[in-house]
């Protein structure tokens, strides 16, 4: 029982292996017996700062878990080495558990604090969450590397002059980070608002720290950048509470005065017989190079591009059966040669 192996003796040893075993078992009881009573204490609770609590066991338990491992450290003579390993893990066991409970209550805290007092929409909640969440990550490890020896301070500054160059490097990856804040912040559209920009015309699927994901009206996902849609002209057709329709339909030269003057009443029925769409205006505009053409304005009462293209379609096929029931013809491009003998 005395024969030392890597300083310690053989009673040493067995004495160490038995605390190690007594302690673990005990901590794996503790845990269940912290869980019981916080699901009791807590459980008709609706309070999210209640509900935190009732999970404090899980953010003990790595910590209290690891702690025989580190018990040995201080019970068994070792290589200072290896000791300033295992108490190494310890502490970033222990950093890493506490990191995640501040992590889980800044997300609380922004989400109730900021949701309460401010009208701010869900992705730039969520945006704070993470950045909050990686910054506290960041802190975590600068703080264990700290704690093993590490030169901080010379670890910042090599960090600040390589950032530079990375920055150099990746303006355009650091600007669409950046515009995407701003967008998160201005708000020009959300998602599942309809917009163009430039020749891309659909909906807006997600937000993301790259770019914007637009589900155009033809099927397919279109990807721009955040600094594209900054820079150029946006329309976001989700604020219009009604699309104005305007449309030039032209007549032969033929087609009789009494005719004409009808027109405007014949599409003003029309539109008022079509649920969903509301007059605007009809009037004989121009003579044309080949037609007598009309202005003929209306309304579709919906911002849906769905509601706007079937209700067009109904209108115009309206406009076709009326104007062949009332014997007005269309105009299309003809020329007329007269011939003198």
């Amino acid at each position: 029982m005395d024969y030392i192996i890597f300083g310690n003796s053989v009673e040493h040893y067995l004495k160490g292996i038995g605390i190690f075993i007594a302690m673990a078992l005990g901590i794996y009881f503790l845990l269940k017996l912290l869980s019981f009573i916080l699901s009791k204490l807590f459980k008709r609770s609706k309070h999210d700062a209640l509900l935190l609590l009732m999970k404090l066991d899980k953010y003990l338990s790595p910590v209290l878990q690891y702690f025989p491992i580190y018990y040995l450290t201080i019970y068994f003579n070792m290589h200072d080495k290896l000791r300033l390993v295992i108490s190494s893990l310890w502490f970033a066991v222990l950093t890493f558990a506490a990191v995640r409970f501040l992590s889980e209550v800044v997300k609380l805290a922004i989400t109730n604090y900021v949701t309460r007092k401010f009208s701010v929409r869900p992705t730039l909640i969520n945006a704070s969450i993470k950045l909050a969440i990686g910054l506290l990550y960041l802190f975590g490890l600068l703080f264990i590397l700290a704690n093993i020896g590490f030169n901080i301070t010379t670890l910042i500054t090599g960090l600040g002059v390589g950032g530079m160059a990375i920055a150099l490097a990746s303006q355009t990856i650091l600007g669409d980070l950046f515009n995407y804040f701003t967008i998160l912040i201005d708000r020009p559209f959300e998602i599942g608002d309809t917009i163009k920009h430039g020749d891309v015309y659909g909906e807006v699927v997600g937000i993301g720290i790259k770019g914007i994901r637009i589900k155009s009206s033809s099927g397919e996902l279109v990807i721009v950048s955040n600094t594209e849609i900054i820079k150029g002209a946006l329309r976001n057709f989700q604020a219009m509470s009604k699309r104005r329709v305007q449309a030039t339909l032209g007549v032969l030269y033929s087609t009789s005065a009494q005719k004409m003057e009808e027109i405007p009443g014949i599409l003003k029925d029309i539109v008022d017989n079509i649920e969903g769409v509301s007059f605007g205006s009809a009037h004989f505009r121009e003579f044309g190079g080949f037609s007598l053409n009309f202005e003929f304005t209306y309304y579709v009462n919906s911002n849906s591009y769905a509601v706007y293209t079937k209700l067009q379609h109904l209108v115009n096929m309206e406009i076709l059966r009326r104007f062949e029931k009332e014997g007005i013809v269309f105009a299309y491009p003809t020329q007329s040669v007269y011939v003198h003998h």
